[in-house]
């Protein structure tokens, strides 16, 4: 039985469980099954199929469609063939073993037994349950024709409104980020609507940069032809080297080296390239990003960002957008050698979000020495897209640069104005205060070019230089003691559930302060010990995090021209963590890594006022208690998955497991 057309011989379905699941209408008009034996000829061969088809069609018979008048002679002699007249013989052999019914050219046409109990079955139904029947069989039918999610009809339009074909635009990403923020929030379920919608494409873009960012990185010591994900040049030297894939443009954050090759110098490390700092900087991009999204509705687009972390490594990943066929507007990029500020409608802009921010217009000289009056860092960049859209991007150093001089504490590295940024919490701090030797002048604004080449040089440098020392000065000597007076006040349960540097964050302190405000603690009670102890955990772990990120690299180094080894790195980070725990406190290595490395690395990170001089003798006996919350900061923030029974036995053992 062919679909919409019905045989002159009946419904043909396969045989076996005849009618086991035929629907009421199949069962009430089926008109019987081709029964019989099929017995093969060796007069047909194979080969000769394509002469007997073509025979077949010529005589103008189609099956399904014979007249039910003709006569069993009539349907033999149309099939003429090669062969000659096939009378109740079927090309491929004879039709034998004719049971009771009604009679064909090819057999008996009979109603199985099965189909004929069913009728029966049907006859006493009432009307009103047979039309049940069918209904149910019709929903049935209906629900099987493909897969339907029982959230069909739900599904947002929005998405549709932001659909777009990703494997011809490129710039996918960031139509639909730029879409669903132009969405209404006049109600509560426009709200709703718009803020799942870019839950959702935050969430996929995150995975999607998770899956490729962590190839990009294991296949970084590759030669360029044998990478999955191929490199791309895109200009600039800070931010790293550059990779497309999927709509996404990802860059690692490297240390590149500037100067002359025989005596080289690096952006952030100075004379020893740093991959730490470079993973800050990158960190300070992402700050920025957040911070100048705000301002989407004065026309400034801020594409979204996110960071991934693998194997010690850094990727900024964000959407590629359309600049091809635009062009720069704001900043430079090209090191300095040309600034622009060209478009009024966007200079505007930068002046009042700086007044928000509280950044400060300063001058800034190109390589042929004019000055330029900008409101941001040289090398942001502002573009204006093919898309006739404002764009500003690279903005990790969106915020000015803290003074190394007024900060004794820290380690000194004048390559720190790249890294060390004073955080937007205290400009907005400085904001509303007045200047302490000046009670009637409100704290000025502060340039982010500040300290660094880009303002040497300019009409103001001396005086933006001179505003950013003094407001370094205030951070040290004002902002972060009141803080410290007050963290120590807080309870035991406070400070056992506290995310102390979100603490720092809000009262706009960095956290490579921590030591600073430990040490400005200096009470012997309980509250003050209790507080003191929770800072030091805190600096152990964060160190400990990125001394495992270092071993990272380390390992990944070792394999370089292939893939790195996961069992290699597994077997590396178990090592690692048995340090930590001081599982083998005989073992001069475990000695060394609590006596030495882990002391000078708070020390470095923290400054040299972060131990005393008893913990910089004997560490782990100030912090073997908290062994266990220290190793699950570590593996939480260098994604390590510990087995969780491992985790279980830890925290019931302590120091010394294994």
């Amino acid at each position: 039985k062919q679909e919409g057309k019905k045989s002159a011989y009946g419904s043909f379905v396969p045989q076996g469980d005849i009618g086991a699941q035929l629907t009421v209408e199949e069962i009430e008009n089926f008109e019987g099954i081709v029964t019989g034996n099929y017995t093969p000829l060796a007069a047909a061969p194979s080969t000769d199929m394509g002469i007997l088809l073509n025979s077949l069609k010529e005589s103008g018979v189609k099956a399904g469609d014979e007249d039910e008048k003709q006569t069993p002679q009539d349907k033999g002699n149309a099939y003429a063939s090669a062969y000659g007249g096939l009378e109740a013989v079927s090309a491929y052999g004879s039709i034998e073993g004719i049971q009771d019914g009604k009679k064909g050219a090819y057999g008996a046409y009979t109603v199985p037994d099965i189909v004929l109990k069913q009728r029966q079955e049907l006859k006493r139904l009432t009307v009103q349950e047979k039309t049940s029947r069918i209904r149910y069989e019709k929903w049935c039918k209906e629900r099987e024709e493909g897969d339907q999610s029982i959230f069909l009809d739900k599904d947002s339009k929005l998405d549709k409104k932001i659909g777009t074909d990703t494997t011809t635009d490129k710039t996918w990403w960031n139509k639909a980020f730029l879409d669903a923020q132009d969405l209404p929030e006049s109600t509560p379920e426009q709200v709703l609507a718009k803020y799942r919608l870019l839950s959702k494409l935050s969430t996929d873009f995150i995975e999607i940069a998770k899956v490729y960012g962590r190839t990009v990185i294991s296949e970084f010591f590759l030669n360029d032809k044998n990478q999955t994900v191929e490199k791309i040049g895109l200009g600039g030297v800070a931010g790293g080297k550059k990779y497309i894939v999927r709509g996404i443009l990802f860059k690692l954050s490297v240390d590149p080296q500037i100067g002359r090759k025989d005596n080289p110098t690096y952006v952030y490390g100075g004379k020893h390239q740093s991959y730490e700092y470079a993973a800050k900087a990158a960190g300070h991009e992402l700050k920025g990003a957040i911070n100048m999204h705000k301002y989407y509705k004065k026309g400034i687009c801020v594409p979204m960002q996110a960071l991934v972390d693998f194997h010690g490594y850094r990727l900024v990943a964000m959407p590629l957008l359309p600049l091809k066929g635009g062009k720069l507007i704001y900043g430079s990029m090209d090191t300095g050698n040309s600034i622009h500020h060209d478009n009024s409608k966007f200079n505007q802009s930068m002046k009042e979000i700086a007044q928000d921010l509280h950044l400060a217009g300063h001058y800034v000289c190109d390589a042929e020495g004019v000055s330029h009056y900008i409101y941001a860092a040289g090398d942001v960049e502002g573009h204006i897209g093919s898309d006739g859209k404002y764009y500003l991007i690279d903005l990790a150093r969106a915020f000015p640069p803290e003074s190394i001089w007024e900060t004794h504490h820290l380690h000194k590295k004048r390559q720190a104005v790249f890294f060390r940024m004073l955080r937007p919490e205290f400009l907005q701090w400085l904001k509303k205060n007045h200047r302490p030797n000046k009670p009637d002048e409100k704290f000025p604004a502060l340039s982010c070019d500040a300290l660094t080449r880009w303002g040497q040089g300019a009409q103001d440098a001396e005086e933006q230089n001179n505003r950013v020392r003094e407001a370094t000065t205030i951070l040290v000597n004002k902002v972060i003691p009141e803080f410290a007076a007050t963290f120590v006040q807080k309870t035991p349960r406070q400070l056992r559930d506290i995310q102390v540097s979100e603490e720092l964050h809000r009262n706009g302190i960095n956290v490579r302060h921590m030591g600073l405000v430990r040490f400005m603690i200096t009470g012997t009670d309980d509250a003050s010990v209790a507080a003191k102890r929770t800072l030091l955990i805190s600096m152990v772990g964060r160190t400990l995090k990125n001394l495992l990120r270092r071993e990272m690299r380390v390992e990944h180094d070792k394999h370089r021209n292939a893939q790195p080894s996961d069992h290699d790195s597994r077997a590396m980070v178990v090592d690692f963590l048995n340090l930590v725990t001081y599982a083998n406190p005989e073992d001069d290595t475990t000695k060394d890594f609590w006596d030495e490395t882990i002391p000078f690395g708070v020390m470095k990170r923290f400054g040299q006022v972060a131990l005393t001089n008893v913990e910089k003798e004997n560490l782990f006996s100030a912090v073997k208690e908290d062994v266990s919350k220290i190793v699950k900061y570590v593996v939480s923030t260098t994604g390590v998955q510990v087995h969780p029974g491992a985790m279980r036995t830890l925290e019931r053992t302590g120091a010394g497991f294994e």
